[in-house]
């Protein structure tokens, strides 16, 4: 079994099978209390790194932050997962301190009434563990449960021989999910087709939400455990790049997530096979496509598990780029925010997910959903890194769920093709020799005696463009009519595609973004 793939899907996968469809009771179960403490142990790690960067103690605490958290989450998690399995279910996937798991349809069995023993024990596990003590403070966590009855679709893309995604979708998830939003501390609330499919226990209609039901009888159901069955096959093709390689614990690092969600897709597939060529080309980590409550989205972070030198920038690239790309009729917009976060496992022990946790990747999602369809909103951290190299404008203070004080926002709006001109600005100290042999070298080109080509060479941080264009503003400076018409064909420090410097140039020379 692969802990990062349903069993579900390695099953389908192993008989050849790459789409269909059942019935299911869905359930969603929200966990109160991670953001608050991976939040509070994000700032106990930079204060840790600051300590130790200026050698004032050289081991502040015995434990990590990052194995405190992964430690709760493991604590969390085990139970629940453990119950979804021995009543007949799998988990489809995490979404921060929540997760969704079917039920699906079997001759000889209640699905739902499966699903109702699951969250029962969930419920029953948080009344015995309702607060976690570490040594940084306590914490306390609750649960909100969402139970639903209608179809499930799934489907597995292979993008190429070693690389693959699966997906669900339906109703069912799409409710349970929804119904868990009306749901307070403690709740267990569920549609009128679930509640018609376990007639023995009371539930009273929600009054605030027609259709919606509240669980009243709250006696556990003993139910006997179901087989669960061990899949063929390790499921490699199903995990993106680097994630294997991660420390099992994870670790605090700066990311930056891109939240996008769609509307009007050509397919699934062909949506998949897009975010996959556009974030492998960017150097982003993408894991599938999502469908709930907030419609077909998904989240690409950059950063984590692999690092570049400019993650933001390729993260700013990726959303115009996928904008620009996109099929005709259809409408995305995206939510960006940049900040250091828990980047590890979601989950626990039999079922987790790679992800990043912490305040900035819900304020990605909470930024995607209320930015205008074909907007890309950023946070004020991703604006402030990115206005060197990107193009934003204002788009006003707003308040979000969750967050106590308004955020400003900016919606970006391109990339500036001369990001560099304001650095090379500055006076270049020394290579008066190079200078003097490149006014040799160009002399006859200027005078329009003769043409060539000057090739400067050297390794990488000695300053070849600095030289090139301290060079260049020497010239212009010096002449007037005579001063020859210069063109930047450069290279895009992300992106190696073809008659990519000569796009730039073409840009540069016309102004346009």
């Amino acid at each position: 079994m692969n802990p990062l793939v349903p069993d579900f899907i390695l099953t389908q996968d192993s008989r050849g099978r790459t789409e269909g469809n059942f019935a299911a009771a869905a359930l969603f179960v929200d966990i109160p209390g991670f953001t608050r403490l991976t939040e509070q142990l994000a700032h106990q790690e930079d204060r840790v790194e600051n300590a130790k960067d200026d050698k004032l103690v050289p081991n502040l605490v015995d434990e990590a932050a990052e194995e405190v958290l992964a430690s709760a989450l493991r604590f969390y998690f085990d139970p629940l997962i453990q119950a979804v399995h021995e009543l007949g279910g799998f988990i489809l996937g995490f979404a921060g301190d929540a997760f969704t798991a079917v039920f699906p349809h079997a001759i000889g069995r209640n699905a739902a009434e499966h699903a109702l023993a699951a969250a029962l024990r969930m419920r029953k596990f948080f009344l015995k563990h309702p607060e976690l003590k570490t040594r940084f403070g306590q914490f306390p966590f609750s649960y909100k449960v969402g139970l639903s009855w209608g179809a499930v679709e799934w489907g597995i893309v292979r993008v190429l021989p070693e690389r693959a995604y699966f997906y669900f979708r339906g109703p069912a998830i799409d409710k349970c999910s929804g119904i868990e939003h009306h749901a307070e501390k403690g709740d267990i609330l569920m549609d009128a087709a679930f509640n018609q499919r376990v007639p023995t226990k009371r539930a009273a209609p929600l009054g605030t939400a027609p259709g919606v039901f509240k669980l009243l009888d709250l006696q556990d159901i003993p139910l006997p455990p179901v087989a669960r069955a061990n899949p063929p096959g390790d499921g490699a093709q199903f995990v993106p790049p680097g994630v294997r390689d991660m420390p099992p614990q994870g670790e605090f690092r700066h990311v930056t997530s891109v939240f996008l969600s769609f509307d009007v897709i050509p397919s699934f597939e062909e949506l998949i096979k897009l975010l996959h060529e556009h974030a492998n080309r960017y150097g982003g980590t993408f894991t599938g496509v999502d469908s709930g409550d907030k419609g077909i989205n998904c989240l690409i972070h950059f950063g984590a598990p692999i690092m570049h030198e400019n993650d933001l920038e390729r993260a700013l690239d990726f959303a115009l780029g996928l904008r620009k790309a996109a099929p005709k009729g259809m409408l995305l917009r995206a939510g960006i925010t940049y900040e250091a976060r828990y980047a590890g496992f979601n989950g626990g022990t039999d079922r987790r997910e790679f992800a990043c946790l912490g305040r900035a990747t819900n304020l990605a999602a909470r930024l995607m959903m209320k930015a205008p369809w074909r907007d890309i909103w950023c946070d004020p951290e991703a604006y402030n890194r990115g206005q060197g190299t990107h193009i934003f404008k204002r788009s006003g203070e707003h308040s979000f769920k969750g967050f106590e004080q308004p955020i400003d926002v900016y919606s970006l709006d391109g990339k500036r093709i001369t990001a560099q001109r304001e650095f090379l600005a500055r006076g270049l100290v020394g290579r008066e020799k190079e200078q003097a042999d490149l006014a040799r070298f160009v002399a006859g080109i200027i005078d329009q005696r003769a043409a060539g080509i000057i090739y400067v060479d050297g390794e990488p941080g000695l300053g070849k463009s600095f030289l090139v264009e301290t060079f260049r503003r020497s010239i212009e400076d010096s002449r007037n009519e005579s001063t020859p018409l210069w063109i930047d064909a450069r290279c895009d420090q992300t992106l190696r595609s073809s008659l990519n410097p000569f796009e730039y140039a073409i840009k540069e020379y016309f102004g346009q973004s």
